[in-house]
């Protein structure tokens, strides 16, 4: 069955060309999924993507699996399931994720549901870097983004491979430098 998605995969050797360049990845052409990182890299041992949205899920989780450098993505499709299952495993750090993608507009508990329980309860026990991710352009919700200090950034869709490309280096390197205008850090 031919990729229903196919402008997102596409392997474009001005991205590879962009992040060898201007980020300093180290990159490999990955021949199952086209661009990989080093082995040589620091990994990340799990990323969470909190998103109603199967496109954008499906999207990111190939862009991420991409990388070769994660290794493992949860998926959820509202606030409430990712809740449950980090106070589930909140005393086993190896099951949380270090990175968590979340959408604001979501059935049953939205993103800012999510984020007053979840910052208000202290007992997960590892660091948690929390990207916004939505469509909204809202003056409020960015202004509201602001008084969490627990986020460290506001993404408006779509999210386009060189800015996850950039995240991740950032993560990885503690460099807040050359991001996209499209993010806004905390």
């Amino acid at each position: 069955m031919p990729n229903p998605f196919p402008i997102y995969f596409r392997i474009d050797t001005t991205i590879v060309d962009y992040c060898r360049t201007r980020i300093g990845f180290k990159y490999r052409l990955s021949p199952k999924a086209g661009i990989g990182f080093n082995d040589e890299m620091k990994r990340i041992s799990c990323i969470s993507i909190i998103d109603d949205d199967q496109l954008f899920q499906y999207s990111i989780k190939k862009v991420l699996q991409s990388t070769d450098i994660i290794d493992n993505i949860l998926q959820f499709r509202d606030g409430e399931a990712a809740l449950n299952y980090l106070l589930k495993n909140k005393d086993n750090a190896a099951m949380l994720p270090e990175i968590i993608f979340l959408d604001l507009h979501m059935p049953l508990m939205d993103g800012w549901e999510f984020l007053e329980e979840f910052t208000s309860n202290t007992a997960v026990a590892k660091k948690t870097t929390i990207y916004i991710c939505t469509s909204s352009i809202d003056h409020t919700n960015q202004e509201r983004f602001k008084s969490y200090n627990k986020l460290s950034g506001y993404i408006i869709k779509p999210i386009r491979k060189n800015e996850i490309y950039e995240l991740l280096d950032n993560e990885l390197n503690s460099s807040y430098a050359a991001i996209s205008p499209n993010i806004v850090l905390g």
